[in-house]
């Protein structure tokens, strides 16, 4: 039995939610992006368990389809009734026929949420330009209240010379100076605050390009499982349209149920 925990299927599964447990963890990000960041989680968490559940209905089909087909094959090496035979096949088909619908649901609802996230993805784009521009502007407000403070302080420097002459100067000069620090200091706190965001809404943004690919890895994984059991069920469709049409070529059908064992191993084995 393959370990669903090292298939394909399985690490694309482990990637997504690795990039979802990241993607929680920002949290001085503003208010528009947590938004972005809340809608991305729940988007996962509805569509991961959908695929986890297809993938274990794909994995006990296999299991019982490759039960079903060996009996087959047994037993029409032993010329057994070919009606016999034929059920086996046609319970097979129904059942591949109804994990087909299964999967192209799964698959729908992949590809829905590989869309959404990647219109989150472009609105983060947008969130990061826009603040960018508000770091832009207040580095150039920063940049003019440093050298604000640093004229003030030439001023207190003068006025000191002057002595008595100039302590009415001087005063005015550090009240002055007590309130250009003040701004100063307070579009300094603004600056680290916004840089703090930037900084983790890059990293946030990166993640969820990175979901976004993650997804369409998802969906592209299951629209080729939805193409393996449909091959499978047009080679058991031809088994049983030979057996209807009573042509009685075992030798043929022996290939068929043959090439569908070994369709249904390896669709064990994509699905992992």
């Amino acid at each position: 039995m393959s370990d669903l925990s090292t298939g394909f299927l399985s690490k694309a599964i482990a990637n997504a939610e690795a990039v979802e447990r990241q993607i929680a963890s920002f949290g001085n990000i503003p208010d528009t992006a947590r938004t972005i960041q809340s809608q991305s989680i729940t988007l996962l968490n509805n569509t991961i368990p959908k695929i986890q559940t297809i993938q274990a209905k794909i994995q006990n089909f296999a299991s019982l389809a490759s039960l079903q087909l060996t009996k087959a094959e047994s037993e029409l090496s032993n010329n057994t009734s070919l009606d016999t035979i034929k059920f086996l096949l046609l319970q097979v088909n129904t059942e591949a026929n109804s994990l087909k619908t299964d999967v192209d649901g799964a698959d729908s609802i992949t590809r829905a949420t590989f869309s959404d996230i990647a219109e989150l993805s472009k609105q983060l784009n947008g969130v990061e330009s826009t603040l960018n521009s508000e770091i832009i502007s207040l580095n150039v407000q920063l940049q003019s209240a440093s050298q604000e403070v640093s004229a003030i302080q030439s001023q207190e420097k003068y006025y000191a010379l002057l002595g008595i002459l100039g302590l009415a100067g001087l005063a005015a000069a550090i009240a002055l100076l007590v309130e250009a620090e003040k701004k100063l200091n307070s579009l300094a706190s603004n600056m680290h605050s916004l840089s703090g965001q930037a900084s983790q809404l890059s990293m946030i943004s990166t993640a969820v390009k990175s979901m976004n690919a993650d997804f369409l890895t998802l969906s592209n994984k299951l629209l080729s499982l939805k193409n393996a059991v449909d091959f499978l069920s047009s080679d058991i469709s031809e088994v049983i349209n030979d057996i209807d049409n009573a042509k009685g070529e075992r030798a043929m059908a022996k290939l068929y149920i043959l090439t569908s064992l070994r369709e249904v191993q390896t669709l064990k084995i994509d699905a992992s």
